[in-house]
């Protein structure tokens, strides 16, 4: 294995995430190594349970660009013609300073993101992880009618003030985020999204699995 519009305002700099969004492209392809049975309630990061499909994108889905300024990419986790995800980048930079990030946002209050102990960052799993229950899991309440924004990373300079606010987070790292959703039961199936943030803002989807019982 290889691998609209929401507004910020922030010392006079304004992101505007409202440019069209990519749709989810990549083709299914059976996983080679999917030998391992289910296991009820965990799923391995960089591996599948037996007979599962899953997504490789080749090329790698790249999110963001120094000269596109704003770039999103909505995510259906399994099919059902409902976007689940939806990730963002913005690179605005200009004479008095700049905003770099990179993020997502979760878009279905069944679904959820293992985040990291203090709740800033997706956590970043490595290849043959355990994703499970047991860890700090996100999502957005069935009251909320906007999207969760998570942070994968952020940089922020005002030249005048000599601002510089920065959470470096996933920045020039490769690594598996950990989703669920929540089936009518109140039970959850479980997947990884594998990613990679460079630079900052620009975000790269490499492959995905989800299905985990």
């Amino acid at each position: 294995m290889k691998k609209t519009g929401i507004l910020l305002l922030c010392f006079g700099l304004v992101v505007v995430f409202t440019n069209s969004c990519k749709k989810d492209v990549a083709v299914p392809i059976q996983l080679e190594n999917s030998t391992q049975d289910p296991v009820p309630g965990v799923t391995i990061a960089g591996s599948s349970d037996k007979g599962a499909t899953y997504f490789d994108y080749l090329p790698d889905t790249i999110i963001g660009d120094y000269y596109a300024y704003t770039a999103n990419y909505l995510m259906d986790l399994d099919g059902d013609n409902t976007n689940d995800l939806e990730f963002k980048s913005a690179c605005n930079h200009g004479g008095t300073g700049h905003v770099y990030s990179a993020g997502l946002a979760i878009l279905d209050t069944s679904v959820s993101i293992a985040m990291t102990a203090d709740s800033i960052y997706p956590f970043r799993f490595s290849s043959g992880d355990t994703i499970r229950n047991g860890f700090n899991w996100y999502f957005k309440p069935i009251n909320q009618s906007y999207s969760l924004a998570i942070t994968f990373s952020y940089d922020y300079v005002y030249y005048p003030s000599s601002i510089n606010v920065s959470y470096p987070g996933w920045n020039n790292n490769t690594g598996y985020i950990g989703v669920r959703k929540r089936k009518a039961d109140g039970s959850f199936i479980y997947g990884w999204i594998n990613a990679e943030v460079a630079w900052v803002y620009q975000l790269k989807i490499k492959e995905r699995y989800f299905g985990g019982t």
